[in-house]
């Protein structure tokens, strides 16, 4: 009985300390609950292999013990909103419409160099590329660009099908113009597949996604 109190008091002392570290003290990987229930099993697991004279038997119980805790506690977070805010926190708004919410970084203990840094990882060099930008429970860093800073892609564009880009080796020139790539940007499209010439191309085309697929000319069998 002693060693399941003490396990629920050292849990629930955990996940409390990790709250008030931030959320990027986890890595950005994984939610407060499960990452102490991970690092505790391991030091549990770890503890009566190196000691002999720990009583295994006291590690069955505390494994066990975490174990009910967080199929309970996903339970109740299921179940309940609330509880799950006070678990494992709110997304806390960094950016928003392109401008930054000083109030929150410093709640979050978020720097402008980790800002940046963020940014830069998901292919942004500017706040005003940004719509939206959370900081999740988690600690990973989540965006929402401005519509300004999307990809065109054929959907973008208001296109709900997929567009041919070059067809038996010769570019289709208003396509190419209504998709926004420019002859320097396909020479390096294609040259992700392996090719360096139009006549190596029996199709390409971009999907509304923004995929582009290319279909190669079979080689010619000489005689």
């Amino acid at each position: 009985m002693v060693v399941f109190l003490r396990t629920i008091g050292l849990f629930l002392f955990a996940v409390l300390c990790f709250r008030l570290m931030g959320f990027r003290s986890m890595g950005g990987d994984v939610e407060p609950i499960d990452f102490v229930i991970v690092l505790g099993i391991a030091e549990i697991l770890g503890a009566p292999l190196a000691d002999e004279n720990l009583k295994v038997a006291n590690a069955f119980i505390a494994i066990g013990t975490l174990t009910i805790l967080q199929i309970v506690l996903s339970y109740l977070s299921l179940k309940n909103q609330n509880f799950l805010k006070i678990v494992e926190g709110s997304p806390i708004t960094v950016i928003k419409e392109g401008r930054i919410l000083e109030d929150n970084m410093r709640r979050a203990r978020f720097n402008m160099q980790d800002l940046m840094e963020e940014l830069r990882i998901q292919g942004l060099t500017s706040v005003q590329d940004v719509e939206l930008a959370n900081l999740e429970p988690s600690g990973r860093f989540s965006v929402i660009r401005s519509k300004s800073a999307e990809p065109i892609t054929p959907r973008y564009l208001g296109q709900s099908t997929s567009v041919t880009l070059i067809e038996n080796g010769q570019v289709v020139a208003d396509k190419l113009e209504q998709a926004s790539i420019n002859p320097n940007q396909l020479a390096e499209i294609l040259s992700q597949f392996g090719i360096t010439e139009l006549s190596q191309v029996e199709t390409a085309v971009i999907a509304p996604s923004g995929h582009i697929a290319v279909t190669k000319k079979p080689p010619e069998i000489k005689n």
